[in-house]
C-alpha cells in the first residue's frame, strides 16, 4: 500500500513537472515567436524606406507648392478687387477654377495610400506633371494681368 502511494505521488508530480515544462517551452517558443515578429517587421521597416521616405518627402513639397499657389491666388484676388466689373467677373471664374484644381490636387496627395514602389514611381511622375501644368496656369493667369 505505502509502495501504491508512493508511486501515485511520484507519478503525480512527474506530471506536474511535465506540464510546468511544457508550459515554459511554449512561453519561451512565443517570446520567440515575438522576437521573429518583431525581427521581420524591422527588415520590412527596412525595405520600405527607399520609397515610403519618398513618397513623405514628395508629399511635404507639394503641400508647399498648393500652400504657395494659395497665397498667390489671394494676392491675385486682392489685385482683381480695382478692376472694372467686366474683367473682374472673368478673373473671378478663372481663380475659381484654378483653386479647385488646387484642392482637388491637395486632396489627391493626402488621399494616397502606398501601394508599392511601381505605383508609386507612376503617381509621382503624373502628379507632379498636373501640379506643374496647374503652377503654369496660375502664372499665366498673373502674367497676363501685368
Amino acid at each position: 500500500m505505502h509502495l501504491k502511494k508512493m508511486s501515485l505521488t511520484l507519478m503525480s508530480a512527474s506530471f506536474i513537472l511535465g506540464i510546468t515544462f511544457l508550459s515554459c517551452t511554449t512561453s519561451e517558443k512565443k517570446q520567440e515567436n515575438i522576437q521573429n515578429s518583431d525581427t521581420n517587421k524591422r527588415k520590412d521597416t527596412l525595405a520600405q524606406p527607399s520609397y515610403i521616405n519618398d513618397m513623405d518627402t514628395f508629399r511635404k513639397q507639394i503641400l508647399d507648392t498648393i500652400r504657395a499657389n494659395d497665397q498667390i491666388i489671394a494676392n491675385f484676388k486682392v489685385k482683381i478687387e480695382h478692376e472694372k466689373i467686366q474683367a473682374k467677373v472673368e478673373y473671378k471664374k478663372k481663380v475659381d477654377k484654378l483653386e479647385q484644381k488646387n484642392r482637388e490636387l491637395e486632396k489627391k496627395i493626402d488621399e494616397y495610400a502606398a501601394e508599392g514602389k511601381e505605383k508609386w514611381k507612376i503617381f509621382k511622375k503624373d502628379f507632379t506633371q498636373q501640379i506643374d501644368t496647374l503652377g503654369k496656369e496660375i502664372k499665366d493667369l498673373v502674367s497676363r494681368r501685368k
